[in-house]
């Protein structure tokens, strides 16, 4: 663009005249221009376009500077509004724009624009001048973010007081400003006021706590100290139990400026302290009197392992002396009978040691350490040599790996399985016993596992009689006695002692089966 040159003119007469230097329109132009472009805010000027029946529908912009063609992306002079912005007349903007024309009002407002290349906020003023629009647009998206977030973290603190039942508040050194959050005032019930200061504490302190209301008062207006206080304040004929916290705020410089702090509602904990007390109380109680009684049982117990096993015994003794001398003057059926309470005797001898057994485990309690469960196979193994000989059972095992688990209360369970699958084994068929194991990361699905709880599972399987599937919790029952077991000797405690011993452990036991085709116990041990 050409620049006229300056055009200057001094006075006709007199020495010392002072020259005018007068500027030409262009070079007035390029000097408003430079000035408009070096505004942080974009400035541009609209024409409106209107259609033949006079209807405004579109501006065509005639001026833009640097900044509102860095927003746009593209040179602006000479081009349609809608071009530029293709969704802007179903916008608010358009509407403010029209109305500066048609009405001859200023407008000021928030515009908020957003397209596949454009997302920001702008505070926008636009002024009629001639016929036209002038346009002043500041990009407030960063402001509009912060303000956002304050309104996010305001509205985070205030549901977390409301939550927590608590209040924050600070004090102004300076200023003498006791400021509160909403939730204090929820505390306090009391609708907002002004001022407030840091004797509402004693206003509404209950009179035993007074000396700590004033502790806090002196805290928070002289001392200036951290502090942690517990104050009852009573209130519209309710009472309420605070604990109240404070601590001090320095600058830069180490001064304190401020202290803040919160206020918590604690009645309800209290209260539930108080109910805690007292039920702890009443379990001392009770548990005093189930240590008596389990003291009786124990007692019991130990009366029926010898004075009642041992009546047992002489009465079966005495029975078989009966049938021994007296043979020949007794009948057949008188014989048959005497035999049938002698094995009648062996049953609740059988039944009498088997309840001590289950008893002991509440005495012997349990105690975790590392194991080889094959080393203590074998030893049970070898102590049930006889009665696996005798059967003609052939036990395979396989090598288990060591875990967690009560090496006396494991050699219990192992022996208990494996008399059980002895005793209910076919009569044509060689018992055939396996003793192997898996492992389970987790058994969520299972109602009796925990969750997310790695499992070692000690399995034992035979190919005996079997039982029906519906039986398999039933059976580890006490006393409880499959509908084939009445061929086959046992009191029915054998199982429940397995289960005892699992759920000693944290662990469980499952069982599965097929009448005739074996049975599996699933011994599960928490990792």
């Amino acid at each position: 663009m050409a620049v006229n040159k300056k055009m200057e003119s001094k006075a006709a007469n007199g020495p010392g005249s002072v020259p005018v230097i007068k500027y030409s329109v262009t070079e007035s132009k390029d000097l408003l221009q430079s000035v408009i472009d070096a505004s942080l805010v974009a400035i541009a000027y609209l024409k409106p376009i209107r259609n033949n029946a006079g209807k405004l529908m579109d501006f065509e912009c005639v001026f833009a500077n640097k900044k509102a063609i860095e927003y746009t992306g593209a040179e602006m002079a000479g081009k349609r509004l809608s071009d530029l912005f293709p969704d802007i007349r179903d916008t608010m903007a358009f509407e403010n724009y029209v109305k500066v024309i048609e009405e001859n009002v200023t407008r000021d407002f928030e515009f908020y624009y957003k397209n596949e290349k454009f997302d920001h906020w702008f505070r926008v003023i636009a002024i009629k001048i001639d016929n036209g629009v002038a346009i002043n647009a500041e990009d407030i998206t960063q402001q509009k973010k912060a303000q956002k977030e304050v309104i996010t973290h305001h509205n985070i603190l205030k549901q977390t007081e409301e939550l927590a039942q608590a209040g924050s508040w600070e004090y102004n050194i300076e200023t003498k400003e006791f400021l509160w959050s909403e939730g204090m005032y929820r505390l306090f019930e009391i609708h907002k006021i002004a001022p407030l200061n840091p004797e509402v504490y004693l206003e509404f302190a209950v009179a035993e706590d007074m000396p700590v209301a004033d502790k806090i008062v002196n805290a928070i207006q002289k001392t200036f100290l951290p502090f942690e206080e517990t104050l009852t304040i009573a209130f519209n004929g309710s009472i309420k139990t605070l604990k109240v916290k404070g601590a001090p705020l320095s600058n830069d410089q180490g001064q304190i400026e401020k202290m803040l702090g919160v206020d918590v509602d604690c009645t309800a904990a209290l209260q539930s302290e108080v109910k805690i007390m007292e039920l702890n109380s009443s379990l001392t109680a009770m548990n005093k009197e189930l240590r008596t009684v389990n003291d009786e049982l124990k007692h019991f117990n130990s009366i029926a392992a010898t004075n009642y096993g041992e009546a047992l015994r002489q009465v079966y003794i005495n029975l078989e002396m009966i049938v021994s001398t007296d043979a020949r003057t007794l009948s057949d059926s008188s014989r048959a009978n005497l035999r049938r309470t002698q094995s009648a005797i062996q049953k609740m001898k059988l039944l009498t040691s088997d309840i001590s057994n289950y008893l002991q485990f509440y005495d012997l309690g349990i105690q975790k350490q590392m194991i080889n469960p094959n080393s203590i196979i074998k030893n049970v193994l070898s102590a049930m040599k006889g009665k696996i000989e005798d059967a003609q059972a052939v036990i395979k095992r396989a090598e288990l790996p060591s875990f967690t688990a009560d090496p006396l209360l494991f050699s219990h369970l192992m022996t208990n399985l494996l008399d059980n699958a002895i005793k209910f084994r076919k009569l044509v068929v060689q018992p055939a016993i396996k003793i192997h194991c898996s492992h389970a990361d987790e058994l969520n699905v299972i109602p009796k596992a925990l969750n997310d709880t790695g499992y070692v599972i000690i399995i034992v399987t035979d190919n005996g009689i079997g039982f029906q599937q519906e039986e398999s919790d039933k059976m580890f029952e006490l006393f409880y006695q499959l509908s084939t077991q009445g061929k086959n000797k046992g009191s029915g405690m054998g199982l429940a002692i397995c289960k005892k011993i699992m759920e000693m452990h944290g662990g469980f036991i499952v069982a599965e089966s097929t009448p005739a085709m074996g049975a599996s116990f699933q011994c599960y041990f928490p990792l």
